[in-house]
């Protein structure tokens, strides 16, 4: 009885512990998957965070090149703007003498009334083409604007010379003027100050040149329907002081460009003495004459003299040409005869 009793406490006590060791091994089970389940999360987890830290720093490199790109493209747009705003600010001051271009556009428009000045000696070029009006009425539009082309392209290679600034310039008539500008080319294409650039024997005889050069660019020029027609211009060279200045520079747009304004009695004189000029001629008044008289190579004939309006009597000079001056110049028996030239005198 006893013994029996005490083999089945034993066998209780061997089902407790295994029961006990059947709840270990599954709790440990239980907890050995938690960890692997916790530890693959975690696994999980690091493998996002270092895409989304991949992906992130894509996008940052992606927002940089966009950014430079951008940049880039502001720059660019803003070079753009201003050479745009230097084109028209050139469209603006190119009727302006080179000397005064030496300085910004900015300068320009600050200075106002500092950019006029007295030149006390200058000279002048004053020339038109006789009896124009008639030829314009035998012409059609299109063979006038042709003509007109080649008349200017005529003027701007005698007047190519920086130093030479044309003041007036019409469909049949021409001003300019040379002792204005200080400027000769000093090599590597840049631009510097001579001081004898501006001495008045050297801008006389530098605009008598050129009336010698526009004097045989225009009489090569052909009339279209008329090829041998020959345009009979008439030209005057004057030397004097004068006043210059820039107008318009207050109020400054595309309708309003700023020009240079010269006046003076030297100007009126210029007009004038072109005006009683004789076709295929230059007329050189003694003053500009005695500028560029020690010069040479000019061949001069002393014109008779004649009465001005004021009563006074001017003297004056033929220049007949240059020597070692290598242009074709017209021959006196081109010239129209007095008679036909209805607009001669008219001033």
């Amino acid at each position: 009885m006893g013994v029996a009793a005490s083999t089945g406490r034993e066998v209780q006590v061997n089902r407790t512990r295994d029961g006990f060791r059947w709840a270990l091994n599954k709790a440990y089970s239980d907890m050995s998957k938690l960890v692997g389940e916790g530890e693959e999360k975690q696994a999980s987890r690091e493998m996002c965070l270092e895409d989304r830290i991949i992906f992130l720093e894509s996008e940052s490199v992606n927002m940089k090149q966009i950014l430079v790109r951008q940049t880039y493209e502001v720059q660019e747009m803003e070079r753009e703007l201003k050479e745009e705003q230097n084109k028209a600010k050139q469209l603006m001051f190119g009727q302006l003498p080179y000397e005064l271009l030496l300085n910004s556009p900015e300068q320009l428009e600050d200075s106002g009334s500092l950019l006029a000045r007295k030149f006390p000696m200058a000279t002048f070029i004053g020339c038109d083409i006789i009896n124009f009006s008639k030829l314009c009425s035998l012409l059609s539009p299109q063979d006038m604007i042709t003509l007109l082309d080649k008349i200017h392209i005529a003027v701007a290679s005698a007047f190519s010379d920086e130093c030479i600034y044309i003041m007036e310039r019409a469909s049949e008539r021409c001003l300019a003027v040379s002792g204005l500008v200080e400027v000769t080319d000093g090599g590597n294409n840049r631009k510097q100050r001579s001081p004898d650039t501006n001495v008045p024997s050297t801008h006389a005889a530098r605009l008598a040149t050129a009336a010698l050069k526009l004097l045989s660019n225009i009489t090569a020029v052909k009339v279209p329907k008329y090829p041998r027609s020959m345009l009979q211009l008439r030209v005057a060279l004057h030397s004097g002081a004068c006043h210059g200045g820039v107008v318009g520079l207050q109020n400054i747009s595309l309708s309003q460009i700023p020009h240079y304004h010269i006046f003076g009695t030297a100007v009126d004189f210029t007009r004038y003495l072109s005006s009683t000029s004789l076709p295929l001629q230059i007329r050189v008044s003694s003053a500009c004459h005695q500028l560029i008289s020690s010069d040479t190579d000019f061949i001069f004939e002393r014109c008779p003299d004649y009465a001005a309006p004021n009563g006074h009597n001017i003297e004056s000079f033929w220049l007949l040409d240059k020597k070692g001056l290598d242009i074709n110049l017209p021959s006196q028996f081109d010239a129209l005869p007095l008679s036909e030239c209805k607009d001669i005198f008219n001033f």
